[in-house]
């Protein structure tokens, strides 16, 4: 059989094509600056950072090899449209930074528009040829959170039984409380309740990165992915089990010394093993003939040219202008964003015992401003208060993954009943949503609520239905700050007793007056 080459186009002045990165840079800065809060608040996504250049050198790779293109060329008000449906989005997006199902959409628009220009440069075959390349840059999208909490948590339990098991062969007496380790009264992992397995997502991306790489078929891209899942679940049962053998030998007070250094070992190892596999894979690989095309002579690539992709520009930064419009006609910042804050001078005066968040939890939740109170009521009562305040700019949905349904079960409580929420009303006619659950702990009963409000005086609920969060975008409402607290309450035999004694407390600790620290 024959074999024929693929011809590549004349080459071409890169200075040709400046209009073009200028169109494509203007799209895709604000969507890299809206994908870092996650990467920047979330350990889990902290490759983020590097996708970016990985699928641009991936790109670049294959811009050196030889393509094919064809005469097609898509009109332009195509490409205009698309450009259009960014302003409903930014829009959107900036009345909900934690909203990640925005994120994908953003990034695949994102995605559309760099494919129509690839169309009008070189026809449809220039740009399937570098879409998988360009697909990169949906590794560094947070996952949707159900998803993200789902999948963590639940491998999160079986490394920790597989440590259990292995503990307790060796002869280290250790017992498994949801993902936690209980081991001669030490609790190993508890800290990470909510963090869930270092490194899946990054094992994901890395696979791919190297898959595209190395130019391996579909299966054995497939092959490497799953793989590189089984080889991240293995370090992370190595880095649970050395964690807990420095807590048995060395003592709880050199857990935390030891604890990002290993995950941070982890998260290295991890990414060279599945470069390894790759090469491996790629080194197993059987030599297949090339597939035979017809020859054709190659079009050399044409640029958007400077009016069209101006127009492009204009439209695009027109979502930018527009979103401050929208949101500087009914502007919040001379409300008094403070009226319902923390007033922690009622906990003080009873002499409750302020305990330390651990420096870890600190690195997770990100939060501006944090209390944990302890204190015995009535000698029988035991209650524990959990404050977190987050400021505009450092509320990521990593925030909002932190739930008692999501955390407890995780720490070794057990779930037994939600209960329906109740609505406590605020002075100004609003209402926030209180969530009660009833958890066990041994042969205790816990009882707890948990609220979310945001710093808006029109409306501080938290939104969490699609519907809601495009009612905050067309009302024009941007939170301007996030605060959550939780009780945990242990004597209390109902429900409703527990909630009255919350109910008393929220009352005491609302603060109404702009300073948080004031009491009535």
């Amino acid at each position: 059989m024959e074999e024929t080459r693929q011809l590549r186009p004349e080459p071409r002045s890169i200075s040709s094509f400046w209009p073009d990165f200028l169109l494509l840079a203007v799209i895709w800065l604000p969507i890299l600056e809206i994908l870092s809060l996650e990467w920047r608040y979330n350990e889990q996504y902290y490759f983020g950072f590097f996708v970016p250049i990985f699928t641009i050198y991936l790109i670049y790779n294959r811009l050196n090899e030889n393509f094919r293109t064809s005469t097609f060329r898509l009109p332009y008000p195509i490409l205009w449209f698309c450009l259009v449906l960014f302003i409903p989005l930014q829009i959107i997006e900036t009345a909900n930074p934690d909203w990640r199902l925005i994120y994908y959409l953003i990034t695949i628009l994102g995605c559309i528009v760099t494919l129509l220009v690839l169309v009008k440069q070189g026809g449809v075959p220039f740009a399937l040829y570098l879409t998988p390349p360009l697909m990169m840059i949906l590794f560094a999208v947070a996952w949707p959170i159900n998803l993200e909490t789902r999948v963590t948590l639940e491998l999160m339990q079986v490394v920790a039984t597989i440590t259990v098991e292995i503990l307790n062969l060796l002869g280290i007496y250790a017992v498994q409380r949801g993902s936690v380790i209980e081991l001669s009264g030490a609790l190993i992992g508890i800290e990470e309740a909510c963090s869930g397995v270092r490194s899946l997502q990054s094992s994901l991306m890395a696979g791919y990165l190297f898959g595209e790489l190395f130019r391996m078929s579909i299966v054995r891209r497939a092959l490497l992915i799953a793989i590189s899942i089984a080889f991240t679940f293995l370090l992370n049962i190595i880095r649970t089990l050395t964690l807990t053998f420095i807590t048995y030998f060395q003592g709880e007070s050199v857990f935390e010394d030891w604890h990002d250094p290993i995950g941070n070992a982890v998260s290295i190892v991890g990414f060279i093993g599945v470069w390894l596999l790759a090469f491996w894979i790629r080194k197993k690989a059987t030599e297949e003939p090339a597939e035979t095309e017809t020859e054709a002579k190659a079009e050399a690539l044409k640029s958007l040219g400077i009016m069209p992709a101006m127009v492009g520009i204009i439209i695009a930064a027109l979502s930018l202008g527009v979103d401050w419009l929208w949101y500087a006609r009914g502007s919040s910042k001379d409300a008094n964003l403070n009226e319902y804050a923390f007033n922690k001078a009622p906990i003080v005066e009873i002499d409750a015992f302020e305990n330390e968040i651990d420096p870890l939890i600190k690195a997770q939740l990100k939060y501006t401003e944090g209390y944990h109170y302890i204190w015995v009521e009535d000698a029988r009562y035991l209650w524990s208060l959990f404050y977190f305040k987050w400021e505009a700019g450092n509320i990521s949905s990593h925030a909002g993954v932190h739930r008692p349904e999501n955390c407890l079960p995780s720490a070794g409580f057990r779930l037994i009943e939600e209960h329906e929420p109740i609505a406590y009303p605020l002075p100004n006619g609003q209402t926030i949503s209180i969530r009660r659950l009833s958890f066990a702990l041994s042969d205790q009963r816990l009882h707890v609520f948990f609220t979310v409000w945001n710093d808006h005086v029109e409306n501080a609920r938290l939104s969490e239905t699609a519907w809601e969060r495009i009612e905050d975008a067309w009302a024009g409402r941007i939170v301007d700050g996030r605060h959550s607290l939780q009780w945990i309450l242990s004597g209390y035999p109902t429900i409703h007793e527990a909630q009255a004694a919350v109910l008393d407390n929220l009352v005491a600790i609302s603060s109404t007056s702009a300073n948080p620290d004031s009491s009535e």
